[in-house]
């Protein structure tokens, strides 16, 4: 998942441990997540710009993770 901290910085959760970009790969590989087949679902807190998002799902791409869906949640209008 894509979060804001409270500090305001953008944090990447892979399966709630703490990653970024430069440590991504290792996370996965230790993880053992299969690349090709294996669906990957992706979160991201509300307000985060979708681009900021495209960027993680270009990332999660590039290592074979290729089935890639985006968490939706549904609000009530006021």
């Amino acid at each position: 998942s894509l979060r804001r901290e409270s500090s305001g910085e953008l944090a990447l959760y892979l399966n709630e441990r703490r990653t970024d970009a430069s440590s991504v790969r290792s996370l996965v590989e230790e993880i053992g997540l299969p690349s090709g087949e294996q669906q990957l679902s992706l979160a991201a807190d509300q307000g985060i710009p979708y681009g900021e998002v495209v960027k993680v799902m270009d990332m999660l791409q590039s290592l074979g993770l290729k089935k890639i869906s985006l968490d939706t949640r549904h609000t009530e209008g006021p």
